[in-house]
């Protein structure tokens, strides 16, 4: 009897699960037994989000009971619940307990425990202890012939790879589960609902294309219900979203998006899922700026919200719709308040802006919610849209029931929310009380995603309030909050991704602000400041990786190892001002400030950069370049002639990576940059390039190359590079001239014989020092469309890092220098420049030579048999190759920079 029962639950528990959540599990019939009895209605309250009553009904099972197997079970249930209410000491508790009870002959259990394990793990920031515990229960799982608990971890195991930087075989690991299902699952609502979670998965790894595929297929079951049309809608959203951000046409993801979101309604089953979706297609709207239908869509929606069950579910859709609300209410935003995102300008919204009462008046005890869930009347040609007042009572009710519930994390939400409506209407002290009391529960609830929240929004308060030092406070708690939660945000949340921008770049600009505003004669405050936007440039990098990038060096450390003929230079980009700072030898950081918006900044090198490719207007180009400059160069122009400075090392920020500062023009001398005595280089991040010179630099060198046309390689076509043979037979010239005779030795893979499995033979089989690729590439800030052209396939990031990988432990060495010749970055795209600076970071090589434009295939070549004829003499360093090379094109193919000016030199310049 008893092994029945433990059977029965232990199938019951993957409902539990952290990514399988199917939902007929929780109709198991259980053996009538007053501890089966009191289970059930715990699995009932757990799957109805009431997480305080399951508990409560899981400890009394648990006092009931004295059978081993059972309360491992129980302590199980309980870790997960405990979990969900974010009492994680009392969860890892639970879980020792289980891991302690729990009998070695039940293969099913021991899975169901280690992979609740894996979740505690995920949940504190540990991938990789999650991914071990997970692995081992997928074992289990096999061995227990439990091939849906199997497919379960094993997606969870795709997500912490994806998180610990092995892209490659967290997709590998997808593609084997999608394997698996198709073998062992039939056609049935179990296959589709496995789809729509492996689904759900590829799209929080950003693997678009192959959720919208494994989504689609899917939607043409008839098993599909309103779950899968979901699932597809955000993943068309997100679809849509990219496409915007690529300045590419979003028009056809937007319309499928919306189509989803309206089948998922209509094939609803329960209001709970109508809501959900509905609500999905509001916050769409809004950000589409399509009032009139939001605001159609929302009068609808509201009488809904008049009689929710109480459950922490309940709560989520009220807090949900509120955020939609306050952006249909607060579009103009006058008081610059984050947390809205949209696409396209908005009507003034002055004649219907209200602030809400005094929150005493209905913060404490909320009136009756039937008087204020009502539409409100038509208002400044504007119908439908709630009042301050009313959505403020919205959120004193959500914290009223959120109260009741004891939900810390939801009422932390909605007093944060409130805060926030304060803060949007100027009552800067009723928004800190808010915000306070909002942070004091997220604290104790350890959610380090709404901690960063209230602790920023509470530093743009102190700071509207006039208290800078206690602002500044708040602000580095916000950052180091941050720092924290970066490996639960990155990888496993696109809209986090999409939206980097708007919720984590403004918490580090704004504290950079703060600290040169108000503390501008600290010179520890300026090295903060620069501390502040490396660590903001290396949680970019890890966003468009997906992935986490351990710092290699400390800031210290690199800033020890510089030379003394080498100065570093940070423009930083704040909403109005540019910002530079600078370091010269044995000096401390110092930085200057031009009164010009980030807008104008970015438009003056967008115009910049048109003006050098299409080679249409010289004297546009002269004064873009001379703007730039003025700014970034000029007033330090002394100081540099002053320390005899041989290497200018930028490290750029915003569209300024899409601009080589060699191209910058001093009108005063009339001369670019390249033409002054120094020689320019480009880092990233100052923690993740090792910045000390090589002690033996060798010039083994592997060069790979396509010539051919190429056609229909993954959807491409690609044009003939007439020259890379030539450029592929520059250090067998150079080994004949009796000034450079043997220095290079050197292997080529030319056409079909550059191959990933060619490329990855020859690294195996001996140390190379020098990888130049001469093909067709183009870097995005799509990790998907970040690409190097080999003969019949593209190799992406990962792959390009798998393949140095080998390369340095064959040599025991770091690849010192990756060429990538004939490569762009995508036009259109604000953050390409992402693109070359991920392939830098994750190749692992010292040092990348790229090119911002495909650059003229002749000049490439001239450029790179200069640079390797001024490499292998004594003493001359990357940079100063580099700089020789371009003056040679510029002194003989052509001065204008489109000739010579795409050259950018990424890393070690040593």
């Amino acid at each position: 009897m008893k092994s029945k029962l433990i059977r029965f639950i232990i199938i019951a528990l993957l409902a539990l699960s952290f990514v399988i959540n199917f939902p007929w599990f929780s109709h198991q019939i259980f053996a009538q037994t007053p501890v089966s009895s009191l289970l059930q209605q715990g699995l009932n309250e757990y799957q109805s989000d009431r997480f305080p009553e399951a508990l409560i009904i899981w400890q009394k099972a648990l006092q009931q009971t004295e059978n081993t197997t059972e309360k491992a079970l129980i302590y199980n249930y309980l870790s997960l619940v405990q979990q969900h209410l974010g009492q994680w000491e009392e969860a890892q508790m639970s879980i020792d307990r289980a891991l302690e009870l729990l009998p070695q002959n039940n293969p099913d259990l021991q899975a169901r425990i280690l992979n609740s394990q894996g979740q505690l793990y995920w949940s504190l920031g540990q991938p990789e202890n999650a991914l071990k515990q997970w692995q081992k229960a997928t074992l289990l799982y096999y061995q227990a012939d439990r091939i849906d608990g199997a497919i379960g971890t094993g997606i969870n195991q795709a997500q912490a790879l994806q998180v610990l930087g092995f892209g490659l075989q967290a997709e590998t690991q997808l593609q084997d589960i999608k394997a698996l299902i198709d073998e062992q699952l039939n056609e049935s609502s179990l296959k589709v609902a496995t789809y729509q979670k492996l689904g759900k998965v590829w799209r929080q790894i950003g693997k678009l294309e192959e959720s919208e595929n494994i989504l689609q297929i899917a939607t043409n079951s008839s098993f599909a219900g309103s779950e899968i049309w979901l699932e597809l809608g955000n993943t068309k959203r997100a679809l849509s979203d990219r496409a915007i951000i690529f300045g590419n046409e979003s028009g056809q993801y937007t319309k499928d998006a919306l189509n989803s979101y309206q089948k998922a309604i209509e094939l609803a089953k329960t209001d709970a899922l109508k809501v959900q979706a509905e609500l999905n297609q509001l916050s769409f709207l809004i950000e589409l700026g399509r009032e009139g239908e939001a605001i159609a869509l929302q009068q609808k929606l509201q009488p809904l919200f008049n009689n929710l069950p109480l459950s922490r579910s309940s709560i989520e859709a009220q807090l949900n719709f509120t955020r939609s609300l306050i952006c249909l209410w607060d579009r103009d935003n006058p008081n610059n308040v984050p947390g809205c995102s949209s696409r396209q300008s908005t009507p003034n919204k002055s004649s219907y802006l209200q602030s809400p009462p005094d929150k005493s008046s209905y913060l404490q005890s909320p009136p009756d919610k039937s008087s204020y869930l009502q539409s409100p009347p038509y208002k400044g040609g504007l119908g439908g849209i709630s009042t301050g007042e009313q959505i403020a009572r919205n959120l004193a009710e959500i914290v009223e029931r959120s109260q009741t519930l004891r939900d810390r994390l939801a009422e932390s939400s909605a007093r944060g929310l409130l805060g926030e409506m304060y803060e949007r209407t100027g009552q800067w002290l009723e928004a800190r009380n808010l915000t306070q009391e909002a942070l004091q529960l997220a604290e104790n609830s350890q959610a380090l995603d709404l901690r960063y929240r209230w602790e920023w929004q509470l530093g743009r308060l102190l700071r509207k309030q006039g208290q800078p030092k206690s602002a500044i406070a708040a602000y580095k708690a916000s950052v180091k909050t941050l720092s924290k939660l970066r490996s639960h945000l990155l990888p496993i949340d696109t809209n986090i991704q999409f939206n980097f921008r708007d919720n984590i770049e403004p918490v580090y600009r704004e504290l950079v602000d703060l600290l040169i505003t108000e503390d501008a004669e600290n010179k520890q405050s300026q090295k903060e400041a620069v501390g502040l936007i490396d660590e903001l440039q290396l949680a970019e990098l890890e966003n468009f990786l997906h992935c986490q990038l351990s710092p290699t060096f400390s800031i210290d450390e690199n800033l020890e190892s510089l030379d003394r003929k080498t100065a570093l230079v940070y423009p930083v980009l704040i909403r109005d001002k540019l910002v530079i700072f600078s370091k010269f030898p044995e000096e401390e950081f110092n930085h200057y400030i031009v009164t010009e918006s980030r807008k104008k900044v970015e438009e003056v090198a967008q115009y910049l950069q048109d003006n050098i490719i299409k080679q249409n207007d010289p004297e546009g180009l002269k004064n873009n370049a001379t703007l730039l400059y003025n700014w970034l160069l000029k007033p330090i122009e002394n100081e540099i002639k002053q320390n005899q400075i041989q290497t200018i090392v930028f490290v750029l920020d915003g569209f300024l990576r899409k601009i080589s500062m060699s191209v910058l023009y001093d009108a005063d001398l009339e001369e670019f940059v390249l033409q002054k005595p120094y020689n320019i280089s480009v880092l990233p991040n100052l923690q993740v390039f090792d910045l000390k010179p090589l002690s033996d630099r060798q010039f083994n060198v592997l060069g790979a190359g396509i010539s051919e046309q190429r056609k229909n390689i993954e959807g491409r076509d690609f044009a003939k590079l007439e020259y890379v043979e030539a450029e592929l037979k520059i250090w067998e010239e150079l080994n004949q001239n009796s000034k450079n005779r043997n220095n290079f030795t050197v292997q080529t893979l030319l056409n079909s014989e550059f191959s990933l499995a060619n490329l990855e033979e020859k690294l195996r089989s001996q140390p190379f020092s020098i990888l130049h690729l001469a093909t067709h590439g183009e870097f995005s800030s799509d990790l998907d469309n970040t690409f190097i052209l080999a003969h019949g396939e593209l190799l992406k990031i990962n792959q390009i890092k798998r393949l140095i990988e080998v390369q340095n432990a064959r040599s025991n060495a770091l690849l010192d220098l990756l060429v990538l010749s004939a490569c762009k970055t995508a036009t259109g795209d604000d953050r390409a420049i992402l693109g070359m600076s991920g392939v830098a970071v994750r190749s692992g090589a010292r040092s990348t030579l790229s090119t911002l434009w495909q650059v003229d295939d002749r000049s490439t070549t001239l450029l790179m048999k200069k640079f390797y004829e001024k490499l292998a003499q004594p003493d001359i360093t990357k940079a100063k190759a580099l700089h020789e090379a371009q003056l040679e094109l510029f002194n003989k193919v052509d001065k204008h920079p489109y000739f010579w000016g795409g050259y950018v030199l990424i890393g070690n310049w040593l």
